[in-house]
């Protein structure tokens, strides 16, 4: 939808989509990038799923028909927060950091992009450019200890 609005029309977004990567069932990436072919115009009222086709090249004969993979779009971001994913813990679906707020622990709940890398989160909310948050074993902190600086 983001390349849509800004390109006015499917045949021009798909044009300026970025190349895709292919994670396979194993884990691995495939050698090769793919680009989007097509893109329906139909939305499953149920999911809000879209298909898509895409094309990858296949010279080694790797990819198989009815194989499974994960379709990797590369999504570029600006001034976003980056923060390890050791530095959250989650209760039910809220993801939190430990804020250090005036020399204490504050519990803070973040809202980060869905999409990661398994190591990392972007975090969309919940913190600013400048806030100190505990970076390894925030789960294990209670609100309000005493943080001293090393």
């Amino acid at each position: 939808m983001q390349y849509l609005s800004e390109h006015k029309s499917m045949e021009a977004a798909i044009r300026q989509m970025p190349e895709l990567r292919l994670r396979l069932p194993n884990g691995t990436l495939y050698e090769y990038t793919g680009r989007v072919e097509s893109i329906s115009g139909v939305v499953d009222e149920r999911t809000g799923a879209v298909s898509v086709c895409a094309r990858f090249d296949n010279p080694d004969g790797m990819l198989l028909s009815g194989g499974t993979g994960k379709i990797v779009i590369p999504t570029e971001l600006h001034n976003a927060i980056v923060i390890p994913q050791e530095a959250t813990y989650s209760i039910q679906d809220k993801v939190y950091v430990m804020k250090v707020a005036d020399g204490k622990a504050v519990s803070t709940i973040i809202q980060v992009e869905p999409q990661n890398n398994g190591k990392e989160y972007v975090v969309i909310s919940g913190l600013q450019e400048g806030d100190v948050i505990i970076a390894k074993g925030a789960g294990f902190v209670e609100e309000g200890t005493v943080i001293v600086k090393p």
